[in-house]
């Protein structure tokens, strides 16, 4: 806002008096935003026994000895339930109104995003979460509102944010648990482990 003083004068007497004006000039709002990714990641095992001989003769009374060896494997991974997160931001640079508007994404919807009263010289957070498609990558949010009430030169802003779905955030059968009819428990196999992982016993 622009105040702009005006003052009369009585050019005898010098006598004089002023009245002030206040001209305020709507800005459009801004929008900005975040967006988080996530998505599962579910791994398969397989486990493979072999031994070294299958069959021996012996003494009677004497031990009879078989190597056995377990293998077990995991698979690259399987993604899914892709879905992103975040803040979408509305900020009101207009220190002397307040600004309603109505606030849509282009890929989830906006909780309460209707009639959202942003306060003058203020902003407003609403949460945003969705399921979206693998090859998504970048998320927009609009807000509108009536120019010509407010008197700004727009009645719409627009704020973005990539993001890729690199790192999965839920790992899924990331570790099993191996145990043998014979020699009972073998171990805990990871991701991340050598693959296969051997274990060997007689």
């Amino acid at each position: 806002c622009t105040t702009h003083e005006n003052t009369a004068t009585i050019t005898q007497t010098g006598a004089y008096d002023s009245a002030s004006v206040e001209d305020c000039q709507g800005a459009d709002l801004i929008v900005t935003k975040t967006a988080i990714p996530s998505f599962d990641m579910t791994y398969a095992w397989d486990i493979m026994k072999d031994v070294d001989k299958t069959y021996m003769e012996v003494v009677p009374g004497s031990m009879a000895t078989f190597n056995y060896t377990v293998s077990v494997s995991h698979d690259a991974g399987t993604a899914s339930n892709w879905a992103i997160s975040g803040i979408i931001t509305v900020s009101n640079p207009n220190a002397w109104q307040d600004v309603v508007v109505d606030v849509t994404d282009d890929l989830c919807e906006v909780v309460d995003g209707e009639d959202v009263t942003v306060p003058a010289g203020g902003s407003v957070d609403l949460p945003y979460a969705c399921a979206v498609d693998s090859t998504a990558t970048l998320n927009t949010a609009t807000a509108t509102w009536d120019a010509a009430m407010y008197h700004t030169p727009n009645g719409f802003d627009t704020g973005s944010a990539g993001f890729a779905f690199v790192t999965p955030t839920n790992l899924i059968d990331e570790c099993v648990d191996v145990t043998d009819s014979v020699y009972g428990d073998l171990g805990t196999v990871c991701v991340g482990d050598m693959n296969p992982k051997l274990f060997n016993y007689s």
